[in-house]
């Protein structure tokens, strides 16, 4: 019972931790990386973009994973033994 106490005094911590680096991210990548011979200013806005894509398609694999494992599991003691499924579903057995 003591993680979450530390947990409740780490939160504003790592809500200024992700603040700042995300301000740090947004200002290499818009400001500092270097811009294409051809693109110009245009190009940088793939350093932002990616790794945004990246980490929605990795939130949306774990929602995919939660929800799998969440179906597999019911609280209604109905739906879990076999008397119950049968009355839930077309095949039954």
């Amino acid at each position: 019972q003591t993680f979450y106490p530390l947990a409740g005094r780490l939160v504003p911590v790592f809500w200024t931790l992700a603040v700042v680096l995300c301000a740090a991210g947004l200002s290499l990548g818009l400001l500092v990386a270097p811009t294409d011979f051809q693109q110009g200013d245009s190009y940088r806005i793939i350093y932002i973009h990616v790794p945004a894509a990246w980490m929605s398609m990795f939130i949306y694999l774990v929602m995919a994973v939660w929800a799998a494992t969440g179906c597999g599991q019911t609280s209604s003691p109905a739906i879990r033994n076999k008397e119950g499924m049968r009355r839930f579903t077309k095949w039954g057995d």
